[in-house]
């Protein structure tokens, strides 16, 4: 989740010693009253972290057993699972133990550095994954003939590499104190507090570049998809007439898209909105400072991340036929049915769908 350091630096704690002062307060935080929103959180994170890690973990599960699953646009939507299972092993985890123990012991405001940086890491990387995505799409929108070429991985490998070196040159340095410092709340939430304007860029580029790109994306698509739809029925007017007249240029089999091409389409557009929001509360409360002045807001702003995390799985499987095959696959061999499979290209883009058909 980002955090816009400029607002939190009266929020953020500087890290402390146990003087025999923090211990006495340390002591008086366990007996004070706990806001039951506290209390009531580590529950309802707890929950979530852990459907969202069997939904991303049973999802990969399939891709890897089926490496069809991998073609094209499928690579990018494998590494935007795996993100989603490794925060909800690590970074999540981690945040919930803090909030959990912030109202009742004194801790080390250093702990961020070795904790956050997963959380941050593997968000941030989700959130890239999915701007690939958009950026896929678009390319098979604006250049359909081309592409082919560009839905590659000698394409989107170094597109994904470059994302992961814009991350880790975001959150590794802090962890050394250098360009920022990760800072921990009275709440148990971290933060990276920025020093440099280069901290600043880098922020902004992870926190806003993957969102613009999502939000264009889901934009362009959905204006594609609308117009779409009024041509096939111009189409489907024209067809009906006794008599015959050739279908005007926009109509054309390369601007319109294909069923198949739709159904991704939809998907796809499902994830982009699903995105965005749970996504922008996060970014308009941070930027406001509102977030600062209300550290249980932060706390709870948490809680929408694991929510994406839970549902992207959900749509991916229930928007796309060929990934509900493959689990038909499995399902039936569990069952103890031999099940044969179709031939099936990249699921993101155009070709045969495989199908699943009972031997016998």
């Amino acid at each position: 989740m980002p955090t816009n350091s400029g607002n939190i630096s009266k929020y953020y704690c500087m890290k402390e010693s146990f003087t025999p002062t923090n211990i006495t307060r340390s002591l008086n935080n366990s007996t004070a009253q706990v806001d039951p929103a506290i209390i009531v959180w580590p529950y309802m994170a707890g929950v979530l972290c852990s459907v969202a890690a069997v939904l991303n973990f049973s999802a990969l599960f399939v891709i890897f057993k089926f490496p069809v699953l991998f073609k094209g646009a499928g690579f990018l939507i494998a590494h935007l699972l795996a993100c989603n299972a490794m925060e909800c092993l690590t970074g999540i985890p981690m945040l919930i133990n803090r909030v959990a123990k912030a109202p009742y012991i004194q801790m080390d405001c250093g702990i961020c550095r070795y904790q956050h940086g997963f959380y941050i890491t593997f968000n941030n990387l989700a959130n890239w994954s999915e701007a690939l995505l958009g950026l896929n799409r678009l390319a098979a929108i604006i250049l359909p003939l081309q592409f082919h070429t560009v839905n590659r991985n000698l394409i989107q490998l170094p597109a994904l590499l470059a994302c992961w070196v814009l991350t880790l040159v975001y959150t590794v340095p802090p962890t050394a104190d250098i360009l920022g410092i990760y800072r921990l709340s009275e709440t148990g939430t971290c933060a990276i507090m920025s020093q440099t304007a280069v901290t600043r860029v880098l922020y902004s580029l992870n926190a806003y570049c993957p969102t613009v790109l999502i939000a264009a994306a889901a934009f362009v698509i959905t204006t594609k998809f609308a117009r779409d739809v009024k041509m096939r029925r111009m189409v489907h007017v024209v067809s009906g007439e006794q008599e015959a007249r050739r279908p005007p240029p926009l109509v054309s089999p390369v601007v319109v898209m294909s069923e198949r091409q739709r159904r991704i389409t939809k998907m796809l557009v499902m994830s982009f909105c699903l995105s965005l929001t749970c996504q922008t509360p996060v970014y308009i409360l941070v930027s406001t400072g509102y977030n600062a002045s209300n550290p249980i807001i932060t706390v709870y702003l948490n809680l929408l991340t694991m929510v994406h995390y839970a549902a992207t799985p959900v749509v991916f499987f229930t928007m796309n036929k060929d990934y509900r095959d493959k689990v038909g696959v499995i399902w039936a061999g569990l069952g103890g049915t031999t099940v044969a499979v179709g031939p099936m290209e990249d699921v993101t883009a155009i070709g045969n769908r495989g199908r699943v058909r009972p031997i016998g």
